[in-house]
């Protein structure tokens, strides 16, 4: 058994204000304030290392700063000098191992790449960004037609909302 389905009134966000605008006030209950005040001496009390960085005193934020930055450059280093660390063999063909199915994508971008780079050459730089321009406009074009088909097929018959 289905129930019957009635469309709501036009003005039924006017009803709903003031039906809820006729509601009496609720108190907010007498624990509310204790524990709310209990919570934030609770977050006062923290160490200062359990605290937000912002709060933390200016010596360690700097020193942070500082232990951060010296490992950022430490990995930078050993990413871009990774063949001259000697990395053993073993490591070397498992990390082969797992990239090879990006292979065949690396070699098509390579490819794509390539004939771009040999496009813009011969033909001249504002042609190459004259067809720059027309392939975003088509993927926002694309991105603009699926978003409103997408909202026509999902909305409610009868222009309801």
């Amino acid at each position: 058994m289905n129930p019957i389905r009635q469309s709501p009134p036009d003005d039924w966000e006017a009803l709903l204000d003031r039906e809820l605008k006729r509601l009496p006030e609720r108190p907010a209950p007498t624990t509310l304030v204790p524990r709310v005040m209990a919570a934030i001496q609770a977050r006062a009390r923290l160490p200062w290392y359990r605290q937000a960085w912002s709060t933390w005193p200016r010596f360690a934020q700097g020193f942070s700063l500082a232990v951060l930055s010296l490992l950022l450059g430490a990995l930078t280093y050993a990413c871009l000098h990774f063949p001259e660390l000697g990395a053993p063999d073993a490591f070397r063909a498992q990390l082969d191992t797992w990239l090879a199915p990006l292979a065949a994508l690396w070699t098509v971008g390579q490819a794509l790449g390539d004939v771009v780079v040999a496009l813009c050459s011969k033909t001249g730089g504002w042609i190459c960004v004259g067809l720059g321009i027309m392939c975003v406009t088509a993927y926002l074009s694309a991105v603009g037609a699926g978003t409103a088909l997408y909202r026509l097929a999902c909305s409610k018959r009868g222009g309801e909302r």
